[in-house]
């Protein structure tokens, strides 16, 4: 099974909107590789609604377009039995969507991530499963960062990742770090990040954490 996570650009799009744009996608890949997919459901918890799409004869491809207003930030979840399946689908649906490009988030998250922590989340999120030797380097940066949001936000991505390369540096975080909620988060991530296969699980946060 193969999964990728897409940003869609931060603007004021309202879903309903970006809804229509990927049935448009949907309408696009059956015409051009006969896959039908088919409106299942949405799950609202409050704090995220996810749209969920099935396709009819390949029962295991799902796309979920996700709302999460606690990081905050709209992506789309693409899961399908092949490699090849899922690129078909990515790129069938960029001619629709505002599909953030790694580099950009790559560099968003490098220059801006003083400014805004999020963009470490962001960057983690759309990366995807395998391993990036430059997103990697640009969270291990913000792990190590003077500036407390950086920290936890660095340390929650690293978990979003699930990268056990992570593992040496969340060790050290989560035993030396001043903070409570950042020791507290490394030590979700690091759990995450010595799962022997990836979930891709967002580690979650709460009120008094986003206060660090």
């Amino acid at each position: 099974m193969s999964r990728k996570y897409y940003i869609l650009e931060d603007n004021a799009l309202p879903m309903q909107t970006l809804v229509d744009r990927l049935e448009e996608g949907l309408e696009t890949l059956r015409k051009r590789y006969g896959m039908v997919f088919t409106y299942s459901f949405t799950e609202d918890t409050g704090i995220t609604q996810v749209h969920i799409w099935l396709e009819r004869t390949r029962k295991q491809t799902i796309i979920r377009m996700v709302d999460d207003q606690d990081i905050p930030v709209i992506y789309l979840l693409i899961e399908a039995t092949t490699e090849e399946e899922l690129a078909q689908i990515g790129a069938t649906l960029s001619e629709h969507l505002p599909f953030v490009p790694l580099e950009k988030l790559q560099q968003q998250a490098d220059l801006n991530m003083a400014n805004d922590p999020r963009s470490l989340l962001l960057l983690a999120l759309g990366t995807g499963e395998t391993f990036d030797r430059t997103t990697f380097d640009i969270l291990l940066k913000g792990l190590h960062s003077s500036d407390t949001k950086v920290r936890y936000a660095a340390a929650m991505g690293a978990g979003i990742t699930q990268w056990p390369e992570f593992v040496p540096e969340l060790t050290i975080l989560a035993q030396t770090d001043p903070l409570p909620v950042i020791r507290e988060m490394a030590v979700r991530s690091l759990e995450a990040c010595q799962r022997p296969s990836p979930n891709r699980d967002v580690p979650e946060s709460n009120e008094g954490e986003k206060k660090a």
